[in-house]
């Protein structure tokens, strides 16, 4: 008789979080995930207590795709660090869009909410908000912005948008036209730094039109 399988835990918790990203937490319940995970319900609570447990687990998954935020522990200009930051960003969005952000999608789909899983996630975007508002507040400090700058409106603007490039990436799946948006709204905000580390597609075919020119 074959033995059956040994379950990977951290591999379920992998393919639970693609599974919640696509479906959606609702529609993700115990029944379903454990479906998908080819385990007993039974199983599933042995290893995971809960659905809610496994949510945060899958939380912890996706924020370690994401590309990492600027933080405090660097002497380098914050500017330059957040545009290449948001451009990140637009790079990942473009290749997993059509799913949106999970963080958003589940705020939007469970909120209003005063605890549970969408409580949580509104809780960790403001929780987002305030470490930007900390960047922007060394950033005044460092003559990158102005002194009179309102670093707690413009770190909840940040925050918009990077949640706003994910839910856009569903219907805009292209890169260049993410970072572009994301430019211009940088720009407007006076976060943008005219630096970054490779131009997008879009800019590198206007160099070449510009050098045929010559």
């Amino acid at each position: 008789m074959a033995r059956p399988s040994k379950f990977d835990r951290d591999e379920a918790i992998q393919t639970a979080m693609r599974e919640i990203w696509r479906e959606g937490y609702e529609a993700s319940s115990v029944k379903h995930l454990s479906e998908v995970l080819g385990i007993t319900r039974s199983s599933f609570y042995n290893a995971f207590k809960s659905r809610e447990d496994l949510f945060r687990e899958a939380v912890g998954a996706y924020l370690a795709l994401m590309p990492p935020a600027p933080t405090l522990n660097s002497d380098a200009a914050v500017l330059p660090r957040l545009t290449d930051f948001v451009r990140e960003v637009c790079r990942f969005n473009a290749q997993h869009g059509w799913r949106g952000c999970l963080i958003a999608n589940t705020i939007a789909e469970c909120c209003p909410a005063e605890e549970g899983p969408a409580a949580e996630m509104s809780k960790m975007a403001c929780e987002s908000a305030r470490s930007y508002r900390a960047l922007l507040d060394r950033a005044k400090k460092n003559g990158e912005i102005p002194a009179n700058a309102n670093t707690h409106i413009l770190a909840l603007a940040l925050q918009n948008l990077i949640m706003g490039l994910g839910v856009f990436a569903k219907a805009l799946k292209c890169e260049d036209k993410l970072w572009e948006l994301a430019r211009t709204t940088l720009s407007g905000l006076g976060l943008y730094a005219d630096w970054s580390k490779e131009p997008t597609q879009h800019e590198k075919h206007n160099v070449r039109k510009k050098l045929k020119r010559r």
